[in-house]
């Protein structure tokens, strides 16, 4: 257990923050473009961690980072830009609904729920299209650019935003840059898309998580451990946030891998130094109902209910 006591009023939560901007490709070479990790202590300015990673090494380095600031009583909030669960409408239509969003996330990875375990989207979505329309579904995931390779429809089978299935209650919420709305997980392969580093992303959550428990690394991810940060599931842990790093971009910002992980770090460190961080972090005014959709499909920092 970490050291930090529960925060008070106008105190940090956090005394480190650490975030990558991830990514979806198949190769290592074009994820060593792609994939950047932020780190500040403090109210340091942020550094790169490294220059060039791959997802194998990224999650290296965040268990290896974790693990130090567990030994030197030092806690980090920390998070990857993809979405870190499924719509509960999906989950409700592939036989999750009533799990817990763990039991789901194991269940997705192996596969237990019936349908085809989590991979490189280029084999899984034409899988999983295929394994709905055999239970009389329609297909699920689409790109408009790369229909052909991917082998999926090349327009949206789930049109609209009243979909439970491809939007998460967070998506239809604005961020701090309300012009810029995060995509939805069915969408892959285009420019901005993030379905298929979800994918993946998943996968290596999955991993994650268990790797630091069987190395004593005391982990919570919010918002699914409690919607309240202040509470006792939180206590003496370092925690993962999901962060959506267009909404938080400053606006004269380019958008680049590295400027999208200083991005979100920024957003955390300058809220939790403000002392701002529990009310940003406590979800308690949403509905008896989107409480319960929230603590399965989780939640973007930032994004105000």
């Amino acid at each position: 257990v970490l050291s930090r006591p529960r925060t008070r009023a106008g105190k940090p939560l956090f005394d480190g923050y650490e975030f990558a901007d991830f990514s979806g490709a198949r190769d290592s070479a074009s994820q060593r473009k792609a994939i950047r990790v932020a780190s500040a202590r403090g109210v340091r300015k942020p550094r790169m961690v490294q220059r060039s990673m791959t997802r194998d090494t990224l999650q290296s380095e965040t268990l290896r980072s974790l693990e130090a600031a567990t030994n030197e009583r030092v806690r980090l909030a920390f998070g990857r830009d993809h979405q870190f669960s499924i719509p509960v409408g999906l989950a409700t239509e592939i036989g999750l609904r009533g799990k817990t969003w763990r039991e789901a996330l194991d269940s997705l990875v192996l596969g237990t729920y019936g349908g085809p375990g989590l991979a490189q989207i280029s084999e899984f979505a034409q899988k999983f299209n295929g394994w709905l329309i055999s239970r009389s579904r329609p297909p699920y995931f689409f790109s408009r650019t790369k229909a052909a390779y991917y082998g999926v429809p090349a327009e949206n089978p789930r049109p609209g935003l009243a979909d439970s299935t491809t939007y998460r209650l967070t998506e239809l919420y604005p961020g701090p840059q309300k012009q810029y709305a995060p995509k939805p997980l069915n969408w892959i392969g285009d420019n901005g898309t993030v379905g298929g580093q979800t994918i993946v992303g998943l996968v290596l959550l999955y991993e994650l998580l268990d790797e630091a428990q069987r190395r004593g690394i005391p982990v919570a991810v919010w918002p699914f451990d409690g919607l309240d940060i202040n509470s006792s599931a939180y206590e003496g842990r370092h925690v993962m946030f999901e962060p959506y790093p267009s909404s938080v971009r400053d606006l004269g910002v380019r958008q680049t891998d590295w400027n999208d992980a200083e991005a979100s770090v920024l957003y955390i460190q300058q809220a939790d130094q403000a002392g701002e961080l529990p009310a940003l972090l406590d979800l308690h005014a949403l509905t008896e109902e989107q409480r319960a959709r929230v603590l399965f499909e989780g939640w973007i920092i930032g994004h105000r209910p």
